[in-house]
């Protein structure tokens, strides 16, 4: 076992991982020290931190950072040589050190869209940040995170969904500072996966009831999805046709889209999270859960988070909205109008090809990646032929 600590330790400082520059797909036009410096600003901010420490950083491949001490990190070394042993993963991608830091996290969090979050137990505290804007693109992210501090602020008004407390809220930082939102941390408990069906029906419970008290209005759809990254709304052929679909599929799903927009069908509006999901969660340890990531907050069609639930949720989440809406809203209720809120949230969920394509084609192979286009087609058609059925 020493033996072969010691050649994995050799492994990870040896060459040019040492040298403090890297460069990953997780960081966009961003490198670990513009993050951590961008990090060290953060927290200046809030007043609270006033003794810093160099420590190494490492990343592994779960787009996590570890920040740590050397000693503590060889300690942890010692679980993986055995499950190295039989593996195609190299201890050398696994943990990477570079960089050296003065932050006082635990841990970083490196999204896709180069969202950071850095966890500090001590603290009890969650720094989320997008960094300094460089582009109108940066500009739409940092404006998530006020989008988030008035979501969580209106949550706190209202005792049907349980949110991270605000702690600090920086999301209006001026160019010379470093927007970012900092949370209560909560503990989530490991073993919410076994569970995720029950989850999703609780989550949607909560939901409901949010949607009750602040307000539910009834409205028709005007063939308007929000992009959240593009910021387009009217979808379109040239939309559809920018997303990878040809012209033929591109008609067929406009013809759907009109016929809701014809038929003058209303549909339940509120204020949404945007992207409920049991990824969203978290459990702490008396079983309460905490609704996370409200980045997507705004006011807009309920289907959009019921329908999102059903993937982890099944048939028991649409059989719970179902009844909710009919006892609620009698006189809106029908079946038809349930099939056709389900056709739309599949339209609007699955019509980006190009995007996710390119996403999968990064970190699959090729055939992977096709077949997953393949089934998103597939599924955006089922949503066109619920639309079609029931208009």
């Amino acid at each position: 076992m020493k033996r072969k600590l010691t050649k994995a330790l050799k492994i990870v400082f040896s060459g040019s991982t040492f040298k403090g520059e890297f460069r990953g797909s997780i960081f966009i036009d961003r490198d670990i020290h513009q993050v951590l410096q961008e990090l060290e600003v953060c927290e200046k901010q809030t007043g609270r931190f006033t003794e810093n420490k160099l420590r190494p950083v490492f990343r592994n491949p779960g787009n996590t950072v570890v920040i740590c001490n050397y000693w503590q990190r060889i300690t942890q070394l010692k679980t993986f040589v055995l499950f190295l042993k039989n593996s195609n993963i190299s201890l050398k991608n696994f943990f990477i050190p570079i960089a050296r830091t003065r932050s006082n996290a635990y841990r970083l969090r490196i999204g896709g869209t180069s969202k950071l979050a850095a966890l500090y137990p001590k603290e009890n505290l969650v720094c989320k940040s997008y960094g300094r804007a460089k582009s109108n693109a940066d500009l739409r992210k940092i404006n998530s995170l006020a989008l988030e501090a008035d979501a969580l602020k209106l949550n706190e008004k209202i005792n049907s969904i349980k949110t991270p407390k605000l702690i600090y809220n920086h999301a209006n930082k001026n160019q010379h500072q470093i927007p970012a939102i900092w949370l209560e941390l909560i503990q989530d408990k490991k073993s919410k996966k076994k569970n995720r069906q029950q989850l999703s029906v609780r989550i949607l419970k909560s939901l409901l009831e949010a949607y009750e008290q602040h307000g539910v209005d009834f409205v028709e759809f005007e063939g308007i999805f929000t992009d959240p990254v593009t910021q387009k709304n009217k979808l379109n052929i040239p939309r559809l046709l920018e997303n990878g679909w040809n012209d033929d599929e591109a008609s067929l799903i406009m013809n759907a889209i009109n016929k809701v927009v014809k038929s003058g069908l209303c549909f339940p509006k509120s204020y949404i999270h945007g992207d409920a999901a049991v990824g969203n969660c978290l459990v702490n340890n008396r079983g309460e859960i905490f609704l996370i990531d409200w980045e997507l907050f705004r006011k807009d069609f309920i289907m959009y988070d019921v329908f999102n639930l059903c993937r982890s949720g099944g048939s028991r989440i649409k059989v719970k909205y179902e009844k909710w809406f009919k006892h609620n809203f009698p006189c809106n209720f029908s079946n038809s109008n349930l099939e056709v809120q389900e056709g739309l949230f599949m339209i609007r969920r699955f019509f980006h090809l190009n995007r996710m394509y390119k996403e999968w084609i990064s970190s699959t192979s090729k055939e992977v990646a096709k077949n997953n286009l393949l089934d998103r087609k597939q599924k955006v058609f089922s949503g066109v032929n619920k639309i079609n059925n029931n208009i």
